[in-house]
């Protein structure tokens, strides 16, 4: 075990195998928002920006969890690991898929609803979380953002059935496009995510350029969706903190 204090074992991402660690945190858990030493000075003022004590209360907590989930990867204490969010695809500094400074584990962080989820992998990876709860959007926007056989099967189903299964979709979808670092730019109906009933699914992206041999899986949790997405065929492993 490293130096996050996780309380539980944490294997070696090794290049033997292609493996996702999804972990799943409550942000109401009061560890988080304790824990606010251990973030640096940009997060420090990144939360400070929120304009409510809400919002600015989730943020810390997620932070504070993915530094802790992350220490005990790399033995390293929470507060003294750097981020670099330089952006691959412009060099901006400021919104690329964050990185360890120096080299580590691949990690993506999101948070949603009640949960925040951390993937972490040794390939790129992207993770989401959405609320069941979130209202449905309109018509245009599900058309404008799912492939034909997607949309073709949304409408074999009604209510909340359907409502869950948008969802899972655009999840999943968006778990891909912070994988590959370009966020919501992609234009979300060039991107195709099929069902992973047997296991991760391969995603398909028709973009001239897109990646190639990606995969997405998901789960539903506690009145949430969450995804994760990386270079396949790969295992997940969900885990609670």
């Amino acid at each position: 075990m490293g130096r996050g204090g996780l309380g539980q074992d944490v294997d070696a991402m090794t290049a033997a195998t292609n493996r996702v660690d999804l972990w799943v945190a409550r942000l109401n858990d009061p560890r988080w928002l304790a824990g606010v030493d251990r973030l640096d000075s940009e997060e420090v003022g990144r939360a400070g920006r929120f304009r409510t004590h809400e919002l600015r209360g989730r943020y810390v907590a997620s932070h504070v969890a993915l530094r802790t989930v992350l220490a005990d990867y790399e033995g390293l204490p929470p507060g003294s690991m750097r981020f670099d969010r330089t952006c691959l695809l412009c060099g901006h500094a400021g919104h690329g898929r964050p990185r360890l400074v120096g080299g580590g584990v691949e990690f993506n962080l999101s948070h949603g609803g009640e949960l925040c989820v951390i993937a972490v992998s040794k390939e790129p990876v992207g993770a989401d979380v959405e609320a069941l709860g979130r209202r449905f959007p309109a018509e245009r926007l599900v058309r404008r953002t799912t492939t034909d056989r997607e949309w073709d099967a949304l409408h074999r189903l009604a209510g909340e059935p359907r409502h869950q299964a948008f969802l899972e979709l655009w999840c999943r979808k968006e778990a891909y496009v912070k994988g590959i670092g370009t966020g919501i730019t992609v234009p979300f109906g060039d991107i195709e995510v099929g069902s992973d009933d047997d296991g991760p699914a391969p995603v398909i992206d028709r973009r001239p350029g897109g990646a190639s041999g990606w995969q997405v899986a998901s789960r539903v949790l506690e009145g949430h969706v969450c995804a994760t997405a990386t270079v396949g065929p790969f295992e997940l492993d969900l885990r609670w903190t």
